[in-house]
């Protein structure tokens, strides 16, 4: 391999799949490039200066007077020793300890990089609103070869939410989080760590589960992705003693103690409707404050825009009121 260049940027026109084109027997590099405070444009590899020459700035008006938040890599180790990465965001130039919202990414397979400005959870949005944001890439995640992103295989809420855990560890040591300010947010894998989260610690003042999966068995039975549940549990879907029961939220709900907002789209054929209504309805059965909002016509993103503004200003209002108020 012939390393020319290395950088926290993205580079490609699709989330995950890094691309470029090759013009002139590959001697000029063409690409979409986007960084952290850098909104995507078309870019061209300069050879002899090992860098990236950004030709257009169709995006200069989105970054216009904005002040973007601090972002840096962490590392720390979870409960198995094996070493752990993620992105910490924290606003421009803020001090800690500050409430921490840790959010997790969906896929399992997918990872936190340097984009510009990801999908919600939006970790951008909040920080600037005075929030710590970690996002951490746990097992699972891609970047680092099969055998990390395997390693959720058979395992889904195990080793992968103690490498989240220990991350939150990681920032209280860091003296950025606040320990007694903790929240979790994620989007549809997200959305069942989340879930899964609230569950198994009372360590969060506050979580908000999007696109949620809160049931394998009736995921299994309703969901057009159903084989995925195949790739990463044990067991049969019928099987009452086999993961698809115990790695579910709804089996422990009732242990919950963490207010949850629950976001879902009304026609998301990968998380269906139906898996944040059970969510909703077994954490309202252990006497937990709970919220379920439902999109009319979304699927498993919010796309439009009002949908889009209320999710995000609707997870802000949530965290600001169970977390900012012990403030």
């Amino acid at each position: 391999v012939d390393e020319r260049w290395r950088d926290d940027a993205f580079i490609g026109d699709e989330v995950t799949q890094r691309k470029c084109s090759m013009a002139d027997g590959g001697s000029s590099v063409w690409t979409t490039h986007q960084a952290h405070g850098q909104p995507p444009e078309l870019a061209r590899f300069d050879h002899d200066k090992g860098e990236w020459v950004r030709l257009t700035s169709f995006n200069d008006a989105v970054v216009a007077d904005t002040v973007f938040p601090d972002v840096r890599t962490i590392r720390w180790s979870a409960p198995d020793g094996l070493e752990i990465e993620g992105l910490l965001m924290t606003p421009n130039g803020a001090e800690g300890p500050l409430p921490l919202l840790t959010l997790v990414h969906g896929g399992p397979t997918w990872n936190w990089g340097a984009f510009f400005s990801d999908s919600e959870p939006n970790a951008v949005l909040l920080a600037s609103a005075g929030y710590a944001c970690l996002l951490p890439n746990p097992r699972g995640s891609i970047g680092r070869e099969h055998a990390f992103a395997q390693a959720v295989i058979g395992d889904s809420g195990g080793m992968d939410f103690q490498d989240v855990m220990s991350g939150v560890d990681a920032c209280i040591a860091l003296g950025v989080a606040d320990p007694e300010r903790l929240g979790i947010s994620g989007l549809s894998y997200g959305g069942y760590l989340a879930g899964w989260a609230v569950t198994q610690t009372d360590r969060f003042g506050a979580a908000v589960a999007m696109s949620v999966v809160s049931n394998y068995v009736s995921f299994h039975l309703t969901s057009e992705v159903w084989m995925y549940d195949e790739m990463i549990l044990e067991g049969d879907w019928n099987d009452p003693t086999s993961q698809y029961v115990e790695r579910s939220p709804v089996t422990h709900a009732h242990r919950c103690r963490t207010p949850t907002l629950v976001l879902q789209g009304a026609e998301d054929r990968c998380t269906p409707v139906g898996q944040g209504w059970e969510l909703a309805n077994a954490i309202a059965a252990s006497g937990t404050e709970v919220e379920l909002v439902v999109y009319p016509r979304e699927g498993h993103v919010p796309m439009e825009r009002a949908h889009a503004l209320d999710a995000i200003r609707r997870t802000q209002a949530w965290f600001d009121r169970h977390l900012r108020s012990v403030e």
